[in-house]
């Protein structure tokens, strides 16, 4: 009995592929050139529904050897289906503006402060996955599982993934 269990486990599972999706960008979030938008989610809601911010990214001109651009970010609050598409077109909460080594700027939108708009940190636990687009393993940063165990938030540098199990 226990191995005829174990047999349609292993089936199901082989028959159910697991899936690496990326976050849709949400319409409100600045796409075109010279911007570079990016989302990662940070938490689940109790319907599998994730939420997290997006950020659109440009960068100023620099010259001169060890010149360091200035980045400015516009960060969104978003919110995505278990399949990464966007729920909501992204609310625009604050600006992030970086110039390394020493500027860090942050500006809120009215109504939001650092708990409700940030750029979230991609977490300190890598994992190896195959990703179908690639065709090879990659390692992301794992997040978060959902509460029901079908879905994991994984991350590759600033972009946001659901990993259906």
């Amino acid at each position: 009995m226990k191995l005829i269990l174990f047999l349609s486990l292993l089936f199901v599972s082989v028959a159910q592929a697991a899936t690496i999706t990326p976050l849709a960008v949400p319409a409100a979030v600045p796409q075109a050139y010279p911007a570079r938008a990016a989302c990662i989610a940070t938490s689940f809601n109790v319907n599998d529904s994730v939420k997290g911010t997006c950020q659109s990214q440009t960068a100023s001109g620099s010259s001169g050897r060890g010149g360091h651009p200035t980045y400015t970010n516009l960060v969104y609050t978003a919110s995505w289906d278990a399949h990464g598409n966007a729920l909501t077109g992204g609310t625009y909460c604050g600006t992030f503006v970086v110039n390394v080594p020493s500027l860090h700027i942050w500006t809120y939108a009215a109504g939001f402060d650092a708990t409700t708009c940030y750029l979230p940190a991609p977490g300190s636990t890598q994992i190896l996955l195959y990703d179908p687009s690639y065709g090879y393993d990659v390692w992301f940063f794992y997040i978060t599982t959902s509460t029901d165990g079908a879905y994991a938030l994984i991350a590759e540098g600033v972009y946001g993934y659901i990993y259906g199990f």
